[in-house]
């Protein structure tokens, strides 16, 4: 795997630059630390509350401080929306995806993703190694960061395993072990998603660290808890561990206001970094600027805009239209805010919402509807129908109806979020009837992105997936 310099000789443990856009600890003391900026030696880093801090805060900002792809920037939802049959782009560049014909031999946002993946795994993974031994951290902050620490690691296992298939696996954070490894199969790494998201949630407590929800607290654990279980067929406990969640300190907030920052709906959401204006990237992405001139970036698929059924209010709250060339094009629109007037990230009136409450509706309904609990199922779907203004599903549907239903809420529910959708269709083996009828050029073997080049050359134990040849 590529040296990402999370470890030296020394035993030093790298940490970025920490901007702690994401936590209300100053960083200033941090900085101002004898070693080098970018390597503070273990000893110093764990010795207190402040410095323990500031480490983690910075994985929050590795992880989307950029608007190319990165882990929990929210381009994920681009770039499997392009994949998947969400959205079209206007971007030449973006044609590899659209077309599922992703390249690997060049820079792309498919090797930005593994890339930056690994790196924000590695930190991580440095900061449980010093929140484990004997440190200076008090027990509570102690507890804390490691409950955030193994939920993050459950967190980039997930992306990347339903980007990629097999991925190495590594608790360690030297170059020579990670640079060896071969591929684990996705059941072990499911598994270890799992395990760590169990002891993720045995450490972090029901309430916030903070005021918002920029870190995770039991329930964000929990959250993906329920998803992991139900995207392994495990489905009592996919929809006990959502009603876990739905049972919490949350519930389905207006059309209009699921995507503000105070959202009642949210679970776990991210503070912008930097002071550029951006509230979200996704936003930011996806509204086309006001000029007449120009056409919007990315737009809706005539598939997934016809989808919406008569009268849903999702299509006028979460959808815009950007009149371009004497044509109406549809775009995401559950983000307001392109470039905001303040450039002070706390300020801003949006943040990037990772895991909410309607995603825990679904994942509830879709297990009971697996198990043949038509009724709670039922019950679920018409909350989120409700809320849509939509009319209640018929009390005698069919299992196989029932799961249809669910399959097109989550469809609409979750459109432009997270990669839903391109997930959706790979995990349901539905992959091939849908984007074959849509692609020309779509191939089975598509459902996997290609490793980057470069960790095929520095790393001989793994292969590139299938599909893609050198």
């Amino acid at each position: 795997m590529q040296n990402v310099n999370v470890y030296t000789k020394k035993n030093r443990i790298l940490v970025v630059l920490l901007l702690c856009c994401v936590t209300i600890v100053s960083c200033k003391k941090f900085l101002d630390a004898d070693p080098p900026k970018d390597i503070v030696p273990a000893d110093h880093l764990f010795n207190n509350d402040a410095n323990a801090l500031a480490a983690v805060s910075g994985v929050y900002q590795d992880m989307m401080s950029s608007s190319y792809a990165r882990i929990a920037n929210g381009t994920l939802s681009i770039y499997s929306g392009l994949t998947a049959d969400e959205i079209y782009s206007f971007n030449q560049a973006d044609l590899e995806f659209s077309t599922n014909q992703i390249t690997f031999q060049s820079y792309s946002s498919a090797e930005y993703l593994w890339q930056y993946g690994y790196s924000s795994l590695y930190r991580v993974n440095a900061i449980l190694k010093g929140l484990e031994a004997p440190n200076g951290v008090s027990a509570a902050t102690n507890s804390q960061l490691l409950g955030e620490s193994y939920f993050m690691r459950a967190f980039i296992y997930f992306q990347l395993t339903n980007l990629y298939g097999k991925i190495p696996l590594t608790e360690a954070i030297d170059y020579q072990t990670n640079s060896i490894l071969p591929r684990a199969e996705v059941a072990v790494v499911y598994d270890t998603i799992i395990a760590n998201l169990k002891l993720a949630e045995t450490l972090l407590q029901a309430t916030y660290p903070t005021t918002g929800k920029v870190r995770p607290n039991r329930f964000t654990a929990s959250a993906l808890l329920a998803r992991a279980y139900l995207y392994r067929g495990r489905y009592a406990e996919a929809a006990a561990k959502a009603g876990e969640v739905i049972a919490g300190p949350y519930k389905l907030a207006a059309l209009n206001k699921v995507f503000l920052k105070e959202s009642e709906e949210a679970i776990w959401e991210l503070m912008p970094v930097g002071s550029n204006g951006v509230n979200t990237y996704t936003g930011n992405l996806f509204i086309p600027d006001t000029s007449s001139s120009s056409a919007p970036k990315y737009a809706l698929n005539t598939g997934l805009a016809n989808a919406f059924e008569a009268g849903d209010l999702r299509m006028s709250n979460w959808v815009g239209i950007k009149k371009y060339n004497n044509v109406n094009y549809l775009y995401p629109a559950k983000y307001k805010v392109r470039v905001g007037s303040s450039t002070v990230p706390a300020n801003a009136t949006e943040y990037e919402i990772v895991f909410r409450l309607g995603e825990q509706y679904l994942i509830r309904a879709e297990a009971n509807a697996q198990l043949g609990n038509t009724f709670p199922a039922i019950a679920d779907v018409d909350s989120i129908r409700s809320r849509a203004g939509l009319p209640l599903l018929a009390p005698d549907i069919t299992k196989d109806a029932l799961l249809a239903a669910v399959a097109r809420e989550r469809r609409i529910e979750l459109f432009a979020e997270w990669g839903h959708r391109w997930f959706d269709l790979i995990r349901t083996n539905k992959a091939d009837a849908v984007l074959s009828a849509l692609k020309p050029t779509w191939k089975s073997t598509a459902i996997l992105w290609p490793i980057p080049q470069y960790e095929l050359n520095i790393n001989t134990a793994i292969q590139q997936n299938a599909g893609y040849t050198n």
